[in-house]
């Protein structure tokens, strides 16, 4: 990187702000504003005086005074009618208006294009300014103004589009004719919605003074469209005033976007005093494609439209060529149309649009066929994407393995990514590089989510190569598994029932199952260590006592298995085997057995005897302790009386 340096004005104290723009010929000047000493507000006006590196000097510097409440102005910028300036005191900015240099061209330019430029070789640098080829550079310190040579930024010319040569009738207000100019430098654009591609009449031309562009719209970020326009008034054929004075206009088209360099365009603008003839936008030919097996009928657009600067003209389009009995064309508009399905080929269709406007160059109308201007039009026949896999799927329900794999056949061998689309295609998901096919939950055959709720999915498979897409209608039937019954208490289990000696009571509540197929019979039966001592109802899943249960001197609890079947397997025919099973531990309850008495139930006694009779015996089946026990001790008029005590 060269540097290229120049010392400012010695009443420029505390330069802070630096701006450069471009004259009518090939030097400028640079403008810096001063924010301290003798002469703070001002700004001074170096001009260049070589072309190349910048070479200045103080000697040709120019003040412009500023606004009195512009007390600390720290920024500066130039457009086209004026000179604003920022002031940092009280957050305003002053514009001041320059008459003297109404002509000029000013260019805005993005700070990020200076990254990456090194080091600077600067004390204090407190403006910059950036072109093409150049970072300027301002030091309140030195008071110098460094040139930094940097020729690598990456701006690349605006691209024009249009005519080189064209003619127009006099007293129009506008030639008809379109030119795009397209802005390569989009990367440097962040959230662009409109073009910052512009196009000018370049004004160092000597037939300048009758053009100028309009824009017509923004066709993307990086393009816009103009169309040239005579300034007020049109042109005069009687009275020419190009510099050769034969109404052949020589232009310069510049177009210019938001980084340098410009990019220009000769223009040969011939001016009629008769009726312009028709002219396609395209000088000698056009593309237009088709995809393969589009139906007849169908339109190929853009229209093959011609232009012509009088807007009153009707258009008459014709067809000729080899081709030409493949396809139609509308009269008025230009619109090609295919009169049958075209075959994807190597050789593409080529026809021949003609133009005319139905009057002949005085303006009478005439009845002449005869083409004014003729096009080649070029059509290409393209395959999209074509999908190949199974349209028809039967799937298990649960299932959570790939529903299919598809792939695409594809003449451009352009990437491939695939998507979904039709009613059902929120119940799929599919990896967007290899088309493999997904549900994206297992499906339920008893809660289908198909839009008909009828375990028949449909959905679409399309492959797109970023142009065109291709696609694939899927049906996938979910069929019903035969679900197998299970145990809602889990693995294990528990029941109570009480001691006794009764057959065919319950134990608990019952020991039961559920199966999602509500039409199946559910079949209970018992196994274990301890089975033989109960029963269960098989279609219930109630089990009952089968012998006596003493808790006292018996077993107090009980291992059995209750086992389910509902005799079906997967797929529904007939079979034995258990579906599910379940431990289950009875337990058995005591219950309180009154005491028993013991004792002689006949006594031979005498007369009057005062002896006891006899004793009995009282005792407790659970072992808890007896109150007390009775003995017979006298009788009275024939009854015995029995006193009790203690033991």
């Amino acid at each position: 990187m060269s540097v290229d340096e120049f010392t400012l004005d010695s009443a420029n104290s505390d330069p802070r702000g630096i701006d450069e723009n471009t004259l009518n010929d090939v030097s400028g000047s640079i403008f810096v504003v001063d924010v301290n000493g003798g002469d703070a507000g001002k700004v001074f006006q170096y001009s260049r005086e070589n072309s190349g590196p910048y070479v200045h000097s103080s000697t040709s510097s120019r003040v412009f005074d500023l606004h009195d409440d512009n007390e600390n102005p720290t920024g500066l910028f130039f457009n086209s009618f004026s000179m604003s300036v920022a002031d940092d005191e009280d957050d305003k900015i002053y514009a001041y208006e320059d008459r003297h240099y109404l002509d000029r061209g000013w260019v805005n330019v993005l700070g990020k294009e200076i990254n990456g430029l090194g080091r600077l070789g600067n004390n204090d640098p407190a403006g910059v300014w950036v072109d093409y080829r150049w970072v300027y550079v301002v030091d309140s310190v030195t008071k110098k103004i460094y040139g930094y040579n940097y020729p690598d930024i990456p701006f690349d010319p605006i691209a024009i589009s249009g005519y080189s040569s064209i003619q127009a009738m006099e007293n129009s207000t506008t030639t008809g004719v379109l030119y795009e100019a397209i802005d390569p430098n989009e990367r440097y654009y962040e959230n662009a919605t409109t073009s910052w591609a512009n196009l000018g009449i370049h004004r160092t031309q000597t037939d300048d003074r009758l053009f100028a562009f309009e824009k017509v719209r923004d066709i993307s970020s990086t393009t816009a469209e103009f169309e040239l326009v005579f300034r007020e008034p049109g042109a005069d054929y009687e009275k020419a005033i190009d510099s050769d004075g034969n109404n052949d206009y020589e232009l310069l088209i510049s177009g210019s976007g938001r980084g340098f360099p410009y990019a220009y365009f000769p223009l040969t603008v011939h001016i009629t005093d008769q009726e312009p003839e028709p002219r396609f936008f395209w000088e000698n030919s056009t593309t237009r494609q088709v995809l393969e097996d589009t139906p007849a009928g169908q339109p190929i657009y853009p229209a093959v439209e011609a232009i012509n600067p009088d807007n009153d003209a009707v258009h008459i389009y014709s067809l000729k060529g080899d081709d030409a009995a493949d396809f139609t064309i509308s009269a008025s508009t230009g619109l090609l149309s295919i009169n049958k399905k075209l075959l994807f080929a190597e050789t593409p269709y080529s026809v021949i649009v003609g133009i005319r406007d139905g009057v002949d160059p005085t303006g009478t109308t005439t009845t002449s066929t005869e083409d004014d201007d003729t096009i080649k039009v070029t059509i290409n026949v393209f395959r999209g994407p074509v999908v190949t896999g199974t349209s028809s799927i039967d799937y298990t329900e649960n299932g959570t393995g790939d529903v299919a794999q598809y792939s695409a056949t594809n003449p451009g061998n352009d990437t491939i990514v695939w998507s979904l689309q039709g009613d059902d295609a929120d119940d799929f998901v599919i990896h967007e590089n290899n088309g493999t096919l997904l549900f994206g939950a297992p499906p339920d055959y008893e809660d289908a989510t198909d839009s008909n709720s009828d375990n028949v999915y449909n959905v679409a498979v399309v492959a797109s190569d970023g142009s065109v897409e291709g696609e694939l209608d899927v049906t996938v039937t979910v069929t019903n598994v035969n679900e197998k019954p299970e145990f809602t208490e889990g693995s294990s289990t528990s029941r109570n029932v009480d001691e006794g000696d009764q057959a065919d009571r319950p134990v608990g509540n019952p020991v039961t199952a559920t199966d999602q197929d509500a039409s199946d019979t559910l079949i209970y039966s018992l196994s274990g260590t301890d089975s033989s001592s109960f029963d269960i109802d098989s279609s219930t899943g109630q089990i009952k006592t089968k012998d006596a249960l003493d808790f006292d001197g018996g077993q107090k609890t009980y291992e059995v298995t209750v086992e389910v079947r509902d005799s079906r397997d997967a797929d529904g025919n007939s079979d034995t085997d258990t579906d599910d099973s379940i431990d289950v531990t009875i337990n058995v309850q005591g219950v309180n057995d009154p005491p028993v008495l013991t004792g002689t139930s006949t006594f031979n006694y005498l007369e009057n005897g005062r002896d006891p009779v006899g004793t009995f015996t009282a005792t407790d089946p659970e072992g808890q302790n007896i109150i007390g026990a009775c003995q017979v001790t006298t009788r009275t008029r024939s009854r015995l009386l029995a006193v009790c005590s203690s033991l």
